[in-house]
Parts: structure tokens; C-alpha cells; sequence
């Protein structure tokens, strides 16, 4: 025996011996046949043995073809056409014959009206749907169908409410944002028109943002000028801001003018009584005026450099009226409070001789603490100005100066013998 669930390996012979493999193999093929059957019947559809009513189905092949595995309203098995077929209106009066799974629509409002209902069992009507229920199942309620039909339809209406009445705002908002041919509401006008301006009433009467920013040579608004005008342009009254930083022409506005004159010069500022740039204020050279009648700042320098030089010398003034004679005799001396020094030649230096050497040539020694000199002073026979000489000397403070004679001064008087020294 062999079927999809087993295959039999053989059959027993009657009368003879079997073998416990045997045996054991043939009840292990029946067990998993058993098994296999088992997991099969789990997959099938099953119909509960209790009241299981009728489970097979009589039709042949051909009659059940095409045809869908139901239940009739029995609850037994049966094979019908599908979903049935639409049969329009239900009939009003008895006589139509109506298959499982025909659908109707109850057109009179016998039960509801204009809702769809599906025949559950094969029959001809006695009349119209309120007569022949039993036959019958409601599909689609049309009452709540035409409830929702109703609502949808208020809503649409509200809607096209809400889209005209949005229309209108948009329109409203396209003229607050674009209009420029007059104004949109009262005396007020569009963002376009605050923006660039427009025409009539579409032109700001306070003026339009690129009006303030970018128009010159008129005012915006009658009386006041726009950014660009006040930066860099030329009719403001009051000068623009490039003029007050760059005109050198003259005036920017009366007899101001710009930063640029003041710093460096311009007509109205350079040599101009009580002005004069501030350049040359600095750094004009010395015993150049200014403004005409003042000078800079580096004339004045220059002026002190020349002064504090002055306090630089250091003059030592001798005055001998009598002159005796002999060498090395010390006529007059002085002792240094300050270090200085006396140029070589005795450069600076002055001397002269209310009476002048009779005889030959009289001579003044300078000396440095009697040892070092420093220069002579020669007055020439018969002349009362003398002749300068020797190396000069650094004096140190405490260094004693002494004026010594020759051995014959020839006479000479009144004489006056200045040192010019040089602080150190």
C-alpha cells in the first residue's frame, strides 16, 4: 500500500517468522504516515463535527465552475456565483426571482431609502423589500450616506466661503505689498510705495526709503536732503560730510571749513589772517609766518635750540688797568665754579689796550693751575688789539685760571682781556 503519506516497505507473509526490525520499521512508517496526515488536517478548513449541518458539495464540475465556497443561509456548504449580480431597483409588486448574493436598491423607500441591500437566499419577491426581509441584508445605509453627502456639501460651501473670503484677503495683501498708483486703505500706502515711491497718491508724501537714501540736489520731503545728498553731495547749505572732510577751495559753509583745510591746507585757511593749517602750524621753518603775523611750533624750537645754546657760554672777564712786568708775574687770577672749556686759538676770546706797547710786543699768558697753558693774548707794538694763539683747555671745577706777564710788557695799560668758554 503507498499513498502520499507512507509507502509500505512489504507485506508479511502468512505463517512465517517476522523479525522485530521488522515489525519495528512497518509500525515506525504507520506512525509518521499517522503524522503527516495529522499536519495536513491541521491546515484544512474545518467544519466543527457538532451541528456541522451540510459539508459537501453536490454540483459537479462543471455547474460549480467560476463559482466561489460559501455559506447558504442555512449555513451549509455550498458553491455560488461570486458576489452576486446588480439588479437595479427592487421590484414594487411579487413575481422576480432574485439569486444569493443579488444586490438591489430599495428605490421605493420601503425600508430605506435608496440603500443598497444583498439577496442572502434565492427567491421569488411577494412584493417590494418591506415584504420579503428575511431575504435580505443591508449593505450601504444610504441615510448616513446622504448625512455625510449633506455635510460634505455645507462644508464645500464653507469652504468656497473661506476661499473667496481668502481671495480677498490675498488681494487685499497683493495691494498692501505692491500698490503704487494710490492708497490702499485711508492715507496709507503699500509697502512698494514706502520702498520706490509710485504715482498720486502712491508716492509717500514723507518721501519713499530709496528717495531718503539715494536722491541729491533736492530735498526729499521740501525741506530735508537724503543719506547720499548729506554724504557727498553739494546742496546741502550746511556743506556734505565729504566737504567738511575734503574741500580745500574755500569755505565749506561761512567761513568754516573742512577737516581737510584745517590739517593740511586751503584756500580761505593757508596764510590767511588768524587761520592756517594745522601742517603748518608744526612744522613751517623758522621766521616763516603762518597766518602773517605767527609762527610754527618748529620755528619756535628752533628759536629755544638757539637760546639754550646761549646759556652755553661761559665768559670770564679780566680788567687790568696797571700791567707790571716780569715773567711769569700772575696779574690776575680766577677759580672755576664750572667745568668748561676754551677753544683752541682762543676762539671767542677778546682783549684790548686803552694804551697800546711802546717798544715791542707785550704778551698775556693764560695759564691752567700754573702749569698747563691754555693761550696768549699778543698786543703788537703800538697796536691796542691783540693776536690770539695757542691750544685751548678743559677747565674742571676748582682749575685756577691765572693771567701772567712777560718780562717786559712794554709799557701797555688799561687792558681789558675777556675768555670765552663753552660749558661743558
Amino acid at each position: 500500500m503507498a499513498n502520499s503519506y507512507w509507502n509500505s516497505p512489504g507485506d508479511f507473509v502468512a505463517g512465517t517468522l517476522v523479525k522485530a526490525e521488522d515489525a519495528n520499521t512497518k509500525f515506525n512508517g504507520v506512525e509518521s504516515g499517522f503524522e503527516a496526515v495529522e499536519a495536513a488536517m491541521d491546515q484544512a478548513i474545518q467544519v466543527t463535527a457538532v451541528d456541522a449541518g451540510v459539508v459537501d458539495i453536490s454540483a459537479t464540475v462543471a455547474a460549480r465552475a467560476g463559482n466561489v465556497l460559501s455559506f447558504d443561509v442555512n449555513g451549509d456548504l455550498t458553491a455560488s456565483e461570486g458576489a452576486g449580480a446588480w439588479q437595479g431597483d427592487h421590484a414594487d409588486a411579487a413575481g422576480t426571482d432574485y439569486s444569493a448574493r443579488d444586490y438591489v436598491k430599495d428605490a421605493a423607500g420601503a425600508l430605506k431609502l435608496d440603500s443598497i441591500y444583498v439577496c442572502i437566499e434565492s427567491h421569488t419577491s411577494t412584493g417590494d423589500l418591506a415584504a420579503d426581509t428575511a431575504y435580505w441584508a443591508e449593505v450601504i445605509d444610504m441615510t448616513d450616506v446622504k448625512a455625510s453627502e449633506t455635510a460634505a456639501a455645507a462644508s464645500a460651501s464653507a469652504a468656497d466661503g473661506s476661499a473667496t473670503t481668502a481671495s480677498g484677503h490675498a488681494d487685499t495683501a497683493n495691494e498692501w505689498a505692491d500698490k503704487t498708483t494710490g492708497f490702499v486703505s485711508g492715507s496709507d500706502n503699500s509697502a512698494k510705495s514706502w520702498a520706490v515711491g509710485g504715482t498720486g497718491d502712491g508716492e509717500p508724501a514723507a518721501g519713499n526709503a530709496k528717495d531718503w537714501a539715494t536722491q541729491v540736489t533736492t530735498e526729499v520731503d521740501g525741506s530735508d536732503f537724503s543719506a547720499k545728498e548729506y554724504a557727498v553731495g553739494t546742496s546741502v547749505a550746511a556743506g556734505s560730510s565729504k566737504n567738511w572732510a575734503t574741500k580745500v577751495d574755500g569755505a565749506v559753509s561761512g567761513t568754516d571749513h573742512s577737516a581737510q583745510a584745517w590739517a593740511i591746507g586751503g584756500t580761505g585757511v593757508t596764510d590767511t589772517a588768524g587761520k592756517g593749517p594745522a601742517k603748518e602750524w608744526a612744522i613751517n621753518p623758522e621766521d616763516e609766518t603762518v597766518d602773517g603775523t605767527n609762527y610754527s611750533a618748529l620755528h619756535w624750537a628752533a628759536k629755544s635750540a638757539t637760546s639754550a645754546a646761549s646759556f652755553d657760554i661761559y665768559d670770564i672777564a679780566f680788567n687790568l688797568t696797571v700791567v707790571t712786568s716780569g715773567a711769569g708775574n700772575v696779574l690776575a687770577s680766577f677759580t672755576a665754579t664750572r667745568a668748561f672749556t676754551i677753544a683752541a686759538s682762543l676762539a671767542g676770546c677778546q682783549g684790548y689796550a686803552q694804551t697800546a706797547p711802546s717798544g715791542g710786543d707785550a704778551v698775556f699768558t693764560v695759564m691752567n693751575n700754573g702749569v698747563d697753558t691754555v693761550g696768549t693774548f699778543t698786543f703788537a707794538d703800538g697796536v691796542s688789539t691783540d693776536t690770539l694763539a695757542g691750544a685751548g683747555d678743559t677747565i674742571n671745577i676748582g682749575d685756577v685760571i691765572t693771567i701772567e706777564s712777560a718780562a717786559s710788557m712794554y709799557s701797555i695799560s688799561g687792558v681789558s682781556l675777556t675768555l670765552k668758554g663753552a660749558l661743558a
